[in-house]
């Protein structure tokens, strides 16, 4: 018998929020996610990865899911090095969740950090996002190239 052919699934490599119901006209632009820093080292075990989702009052859309990384305890943080290119109005939201992922089953979401595109638009240094994973306060560094 011939062999089930593979599915592969991955999300959208150049993720368009443009029919959003938002006004404005949508900007390309690109977040890249660098890495997420504890003041200590890190309770969990499990290798964490980030889902990164655009958001407007009447819609949301998952854009990009990171790899999973394990923890460095020399820098306390996990590291990644990913950009993630998009298409949204300013008056649209840009979500980071920390997760993790179970290739089975659903995902343990474990803290998230939003911003407003509009907020970030025309800053080229890297962004803290401030939030608690788990019970630990930690730091999600992402740069963005969005307007001018």
């Amino acid at each position: 018998p011939p062999a089930a052919p593979s599915i592969r699934r991955s999300m959208d490599t150049n993720a368009s929020f443009a029919s959003s119901a938002l006004p404005g006209d949508s900007i390309p632009g690109t977040a890249t996610i660098s890495g997420l820093s504890f003041a200590a080292p890190w309770s969990g075990s499990d290798p964490l990865c980030v889902k990164v989702s655009l958001q407007s009052p009447r819609k949301s859309k998952s854009i990009h899911r990171t790899h999973r990384a394990k923890f460095d305890n020399a820098s306390h943080s996990f590291s990644w090095h990913e950009s993630v290119p998009f298409k949204a109005a300013p008056g649209a939201r840009i979500v980071f969740s920390v997760e993790v992922y179970h290739r089975l089953g659903r995902s343990t979401q474990l803290g998230s950090a939003s911003v407003a595109l509009a907020d970030v638009s025309g800053i080229s240094d890297p962004v803290p996002l401030a939030l608690t994973v788990g019970s630990q306060e930690a730091h999600l560094t992402v740069a963005f190239n969005y307007g001018a």
